[in-house]
């Protein structure tokens, strides 16, 4: 316990989501957790993470727990040409697509998608599950079969795994996966979906069908995450958690419309 001089504040502890100042630095950051002492914070107007000393942290007052603010949205093509404005033009490619010439439509690189499932209970815990033929915990859901809607494939994976059934609309993250050699998978996306917040009443347990694939299934604090797993799904768990806590999410849509679920 620690002893504190009359008059003397307590120091301070940030929590996942603050945002504070590096004192050392002068940089302001939001914290997004903390490996061993240090703390990994993102910069507010874009850059790299870094790394602090906690003892160099202070809030940032009057702004704690607040979300980010919108980026700036370039004007649109025809506001910048008033030629163009209010005019279409006929075109082969499917609706929706937009003009890259650099990739082919016709023969598109293929993408990975994995669909996961960020459900809390109602201490906070997060819902994970411990696959057998990879080291760690991991969120509930799967890889979207061909065709699938990324909604499908997370709520698939969900019941499939755990044995609960939610509808799925709002995604909290999107992290782009680049492709690896060891072990070997294509490049892909990682889509973080809101599964809510789980009732007592809910029962979680492995299904029968999925102990050959799982070895179990459990709740896990946000500040034991990372002993739990590993980077970067950690840091996907842990930005995934502070985006629920602060309404930032984003409807799932499938050509402009609500993706089927």
């Amino acid at each position: 316990m620690i002893s504190l001089e009359k008059g003397q504040r307590p120091p301070y502890v940030p929590r996942v989501g603050d945002l504070v100042t590096d004192t050392r630095l002068g940089r302001e950051g939001r914290a997004m957790g903390n490996e061993g002492p240090y703390w990994q914070l993102r910069p507010l107007t874009g850059g790299r993470e870094w790394e602090a000393d906690p003892k160099h942290l202070r809030p940032l007052l009057g702004k704690q727990r607040k979300p980010l603010p919108p980026p700036d949205v370039p004007p649109c093509p025809a506001a910048m040409d008033p030629a163009g404005a209010g005019t279409t033009t006929s075109s082969s490619r499917s609706e929706g697509d937009a003009v890259h010439t650099d990739v082919d439509p016709a023969d598109p690189p293929k993408l990975r998608r994995e669909c996961l499932v960020l459900i809390r209970d109602g201490h906070g815990a997060v819902l994970m599950v411990k696959p057998k033929h990879t080291g760690g915990w991991h969120l509930p859901g799967g890889h979207a079969h061909e065709g699938e809607p990324s909604t499908a494939a997370a709520v698939r994976g969900l019941k499939e795994q755990t044995g609960i059934t939610r509808q799925l609309s709002d995604v909290l993250l999107v992290d782009d996966v680049p492709a690896a050699d060891e072990p070997r998978s294509a490049a892909g996306i990682s889509l973080v979906f809101d599964g809510g917040t789980l009732t007592g009443n809910t029962a979680v347990q492995l299904p029968a069908r999925a102990r050959d694939a799982l070895r179990g299934v459990r709740w896990v604090m946000a500040h034991e995450v990372e002993r739990y797993t590993f980077p970067p799904l950690s840091r996907r768990i842990l930005t995934a958690l502070s985006c629920a806590d602060h309404g930032m999410h984003v409807p799932a849509y499938a050509q402009g419309r609500p993706a089927p679920a």
